[in-house]
């Protein structure tokens, strides 16, 4: 029951330019996360005071990029991205 699970195999995942070249085993997970996140300024809240206001500054973080998460099963690799 071990000897399929002990067989690694080797995936390549290409999205344009980019190339990925991941381990898989039989019955297992495998994710790849790859992008980039950059965060943005939104809004700001102000909060007043008697003498002065300080305005504080509201960002949001937006991820640009791919996930691929998928099983491989008899050495066929079942994705979704």
């Amino acid at each position: 029951m071990e000897a399929r699970r002990l067989a690694q195999v080797r995936c390549n995942i290409r999205h344009g330019e980019t190339r990925i070249g991941i381990p898989a085993t039989h019955g297992r997970n495998t994710r790849v996360l790859l992008g980039e996140e950059r965060p943005y300024l939104i809004d700001y809240h102000t909060d007043i005071a008697s003498n002065s206001w300080m305005p504080s500054p509201v960002t949001e973080v937006v991820f640009d990029g791919i996930c691929i998460e998928g099983r491989t099963i008899a050495g066929t690799l079942h994705v979704r991205w």
